[in-house]
Order: C-alpha cells, then structure tokens, then sequence
C-alpha cells in the first residue's frame, strides 16, 4: 500500500538465479523486468522501450500524479499526448469553460458526485469500473444490486407469483426452493411499497413536461415525467425500491424546481416513495411541498455552483452533506463549535463506516482529491475550512426547508 517494492515469491527468485548460471545473453538484452505495482507509473510512458504501455487513461492519470508529486517533472513520451491529456506546464489542463446548454440528467448526475465530474472533465482522468469476477458456484441468495434490479422490476411491471417464472427462467433466482424462498421475500418487501402508491399516486396522468429554461445564462433542458393531475396542481410520484437517500433526494429536488418554472401558475408537489431513510425495514414517503416563485432562485444557485464545480474541485458529498444539514437543521443551524461539532459526529457513519470499509470517503475521486486537503472530518478546525458545511448547506438547506416526512 505504501509503494514499497515487493521481492518475489522463492521459486521465481530460484528460477533467476538458474537462468542467471546457466545460460549466456547478448549484450544488452534484458531478460528480467521487475514491473511497476501501478499500471500509471510513469516509467511506462517515458519512451523506454522495456516498460511501456498503449494506455492513454492511465497515461493522463501518470501525466497528473507525476506534475502534483514533483518539482521537476518526469518528461513523459510525447507519443502518448492526446486530446485531454495534462499540459506540461501545469497541473492541470485550462478549466472548462461554463457551458452553454446543460441537460437535467447531467445537473443531477454533478450533484450525485461533484468531484468525479471534475476529474472526469477537466483533467479526463476516468477510472474503470471494475468488473465482478464471475461466480464459480450457483448464487444461494439474492443480495446487492441482483435484489435492486428484481425488486424495481416487480415494482415497475406490478408483478406477482407470476413473475417468479420469468425471473427463475431468467437465471436471477437461486435454483430450487431457495429461488421460490427468495422471491416470496422480495414480494413481502414489495408489497408494502406498492399498498402505500396506491394510496399516493393519483389516478389521472399527466403528460410530461420538456424543460426548456434559461438560468445565469446558461440553457437548462430535459424531460420531467411521472406527472399527475391532483385537485388544481400536478404531483409527481417516484416510487424506488430501496432507500431514499440523499442522492434521490437531490435529483428529485432538481427535478421538482424545474417541473415548478416550467408551469409557474400550477402548484408542483413530488412523492417519493420507497424505504424510509430512517427505518430500513419499513416504508416510507418524502414530499417536496410546493415552492413557489422561489424554484427560479434555487435553480439559479444549483446551477452557479455546477458551473463553478467544472472549474475546480467542489468538494459535496450528499450522504455526508445531508447528515450534516439534518443535524443543524435540528439546531436551527446554530453556528457554535459545539453544534457543528455535533453534528460531525453524526455524519462521521456516511463518510468512513470503519467496520464495513464502506462511506463517501472511500470513492477514488475522493481520495484523490485528499491528496491536497486533510480528512474534513478527522477534527473540527478541518471540517471548517474544508467548505464542506458551506457546500453541504448551500443544496440542502433549501431542500429541507420543503421536505416532509410522513405518507
């Protein structure tokens, strides 16, 4: 973890020094390469030919680390250079420009993770989905992604036991009376999220509606749907299987601003329906109450710090971010250190879960940008100079002050 290099295992060691005894080479030829543990290190891109690789995202990520970590620079082949590739004479290439147009989806997808829309953007530093290695044995349970992918294709096509054919023909139930096992506790999860839409959705539809909007000079279009006519106004209901965190909870924000401004004489409200973010055995409603002429000004500061967070690293976490809100928002957000020093005791759970390995913290585009910046939450001075309160208050605290809990 350190860098420090590893010797290799006694029989390859054994098998070098026989080589090394028994056989004569050429002058110069090479016939041991010790490889670098890193496929970014940059001896693979400085034109010698015994390290070398063709791979321009790991050739950015080499070109990034090695201006960051060095006064003098590694020079790096310049067969490598391409479009998006780091500038020599600085750190990172010139900030994108502010956009002219920009989509919803893209809106939601910068507040879901700032900074991995940076690094993706402006220095093209993409890291790759790792892939599952595949099971060497028949899935005794469904879990993880597998029972979020069932339970919203039971919630979308409203299935019952006659979906358990389809799912068992489809290979994504264990084989046997664990696959009918699993399937039945599926639909108890199910059914609860279904009983409550019911209740909450209208039964009138309404068409979707095609945002087109012009905001701090900058054009924001896409499509709002799941719209239904209640009463005088329009209700859009979302029902998710899973946990409304604090992710959906910012996308329907977005989502719910922007059906607002498209039909400004037409109170707006948004259901989101789904497990209760508090019990997570239980379902659970959000709503988005009405906001109002008050949609433009929130959309305009969303969209503000969008554009700002294509030219440097915004650090915002929503999990983190959301945890801290609620907290202040519980103290009237009472700016004293011990109210913020509360408060990061509770959000300290969604950014590093110690027993699990799990949190906001442990992102790869978060963890490049603490190379430069101390833990926000490690102490109370770090949490305040990060911004990370500032950031986190700036998208939830008009979000809280129209969300209510409760079906």
């Amino acid at each position: 973890k350190d860098n420090t290099p590893l010797p290799c295992s006694g029989v390859v060691s054994e098998l070098a020094d026989v080589i090394h005894a028994g056989f004569v080479f050429p002058s110069g030829y090479q016939w041991w390469i010790t490889h670098r543990l890193h496929p970014f290190n940059p001896v693979y891109f400085d034109g010698n030919p015994a390290l070398f690789s063709y791979s321009e995202e790991q050739c950015r990520i080499a070109r990034s680390r090695t201006h960051r970590s060095s006064d003098t620079p590694r020079q790096l082949s310049t067969d490598m250079d391409r479009s998006g590739a780091l500038d020599h004479a600085s750190g990172l290439p010139d900030p994108v420009s502010e956009p002219d147009t920009v989509s919803l989806r893209t809106l939601c997808r910068f507040f879901n993770h700032p900074l991995a829309m940076f690094y993706q953007t402006t220095p093209k530093i993409v890291f790759p989905e790792p892939e599952e290695p595949l099971p060497d044995r028949e899935p005794f349970q469904v879990s993880g992604l597998a029972r979020y992918q069932l339970g919203s294709w039971i919630l979308e096509k409203e299935l019952n036991l006659s979906g358990y054919a389809l799912a068992r023909a489809g290979g994504q139930l264990p084989l046997g009376n664990q696959g009918g096992l699993a399937w039945e506790n599926l639909l108890q999860t199910t059914r609860p999220i279904q009983a409550l839409a019911a209740k909450q959705v209208p039964d009138t539809p309404r068409d979707s509606v095609a945002v087109d909007l012009v905001v701090k000079k900058c054009r924001v279009q896409g499509l709002v749907s799941d719209l239904y006519k209640e009463d005088e106004g329009a209700v859009r209901c979302v029902i998710e299987f899973g946990r409304i965190h604090a992710r959906r909870l910012v996308t329907n924000w977005i989502l719910h601003l922007a059906a607002t401004l498209m039909m400004p004489n037409t109170p707006v409200t948004t259901r989101i329906i789904g497990t209760d973010p508090f019990r997570r055995q239980s379902v659970g409603m959000q709503t988005f109450t009405p906001v109002g002429e008050s949609a433009r000004p929130y959309l305009e500061h969303l969209v503000t710090l969008y554009c700002q967070g294509l030219t440097r690293p915004w650090p915002f976490f929503p999990d983190t971010g959301l945890a801290l809100a609620r907290a202040l928002a519980e103290k009237e957000y009472d700016p004293h250190d011990d109210v913020l020093a509360g408060a990061m005791k509770k959000a300290r759970p969604a950014w590093f879960n110690a027993h699990t390995q799990t949190g906001e913290k442990t992102d790869r585009y978060t963890a490049m940008w603490m190379e430069h910046h101390p833990d926000p939450l490690d102490t109370l001075l770090h949490l305040q100079t990060s911004g990370m309160v500032d950031h986190s208050l700036a998208v939830f605290k008009p979000l809280l002050a129209h969300l209510e809990s409760g079906a």
